[in-house]
């Protein structure tokens, strides 16, 4: 509604502007409307949950891909940043710090098994690092020891399980 500067509005501009066929139309989708059920929507937490559930299933299905990032899960999401934050915000987790959890998981459990002769950094780029020493920096924060010593670990405890003493 356009109202001028002494306050009052005018009527020739107010509905005029709507053709008479457009604003019959517009008065049954109105109708429609008011006649529809009424559903219950589901609260802000049962939509922050199935956002979470959607994008760590997205995370896992592209987890070794490179371009897996904050923008393509959003995208593939397809919410809004600020949501996508909040759903991982929640949980006290991050987007990119599931993605790299998830990341340095796969790669534990394929240093934990034969054949324990491909290079580190082979295993690294298959699981979606991009960069070694970014790689060796987040599993020695996060696993509490560098990729070579866990696998020497793993591959003693392996040794043992197939010769016992």
């Amino acid at each position: 509604m356009v109202v001028p500067a002494t306050g009052q509005p005018r009527p020739d501009i107010d509905l005029c502007v709507m053709s008479a066929p457009g604003r019959g139309c517009f008065l049954r989708l109105i109708a429609q409307i008011d006649k529809a059920p009424r559903t219950e929507h589901p609260s802000a937490r049962q939509t922050l949950d199935w956002v979470y559930r959607q994008a760590c299933t997205i995370i896992q299905e592209h987890l070794r891909d490179f371009s897996l990032t904050v923008n393509f899960v959003v995208a593939a999401v397809r919410c809004s940043r600020p949501t996508v934050y909040r759903a991982f915000a929640q949980r006290n987790q991050t987007v990119a710090g599931v993605i790299r959890m998830m990341r340095l998981q796969l790669v534990c459990t394929l240093l934990a098994a034969p054949p324990f002769n491909v290079p580190i950094e082979t295993l690294a780029y298959r699981c979606g690092f991009e960069d070694v020493r970014t790689f060796n920096r987040c599993f020695r924060r996060e696993i509490g020891t560098s990729p070579g010593e866990f696998r020497a670990r793993m591959l003693a405890l392996w040794m043992e399980r197939i010769a016992p003493d």
